[in-house]
């Protein structure tokens, strides 16, 4: 879990969040899963929101 704090309306603000992929299928191309990013407020009841986003993994590059 990552605290983000936003002070100020109407501002944009990029964050990086770090998280371990799952393996691929040897041989296959293209996988894709759903990681869900929940956004929880500490100061207001029923403002938290999830959100399902699906990645799609792709083979890493040869170097």
């Amino acid at each position: 879990m990552k605290r983000v704090l936003l002070q100020p309306m109407h501002v944009t603000k990029k964050v990086v969040f770090d998280f371990e992929a799952p393996e691929m299928e040897e041989g296959e191309e293209e996988e894709s899963f759903v990681l869900n990013l929940m956004c929880c407020s500490d100061s207001f009841l029923g403002l938290d929101q999830q959100y399902d986003l699906e990645i799609a993994l792709l083979p890493a590059e040869e170097e």
